[in-house]
């Protein structure tokens, strides 16, 4: 990663932020930088400090997103796989014994067993990928803003 000196020469990690903390004839922007009213009257330290706040607090913000995003996948995963095995378990139980027999073993352990497996790696991936889509949009959304 390369580092973006400053005029003063302090190395900046991130290169977009030299468009907020550069000023009058080295500005990227036209007049004046967007921030530049706001952060004017202190120092470099604190606002340096103030961006990396910022910065830390998006990062937070992003991981809580995050995490209430795969809790609640989880929640639906697990629930519509329990709705699947609960149907199949209702099926045999309500017909009677003859044709519960008719069925075979192995074809209902098959079916209670690794069929399930395969229903909730199906419904886990569908679920990401569905999320995954829906935070890509977002994502643009917000850079297009």
């Amino acid at each position: 990663m390369a580092l973006v000196p400053l005029p003063d020469r302090q190395p900046l990690v991130v290169p977009l932020l030299q468009v907020f903390l550069a000023s009058g004839a080295e500005s990227a922007l036209a007049d004046r930088a967007p921030a530049d009213w706001l952060l004017a009257p202190l120092g470099p330290p604190a606002q340096y400090a103030i961006l990396f706040a910022g910065f830390a607090m998006l990062m937070t913000l992003r991981g809580a997103v995050l995490v209430a995003r795969d809790t609640r996948l989880a929640q639906l995963q697990h629930g519509f796989v329990e709705t699947i095995k609960l149907g199949l378990f209702r099926r045999p139980a309500a017909a009677s014994w003859r044709d519960v027999m008719a069925i075979g073993r192995a074809r209902l352990v098959k079916a209670l067993g690794s069929d399930m497996i395969q229903v909730a790696f199906a419904v886990h991936f569908a679920l990401q990928a569905t999320a995954s889509a829906l935070m890509l949009a977002a994502y643009c959304g917000f850079a297009f803003v």
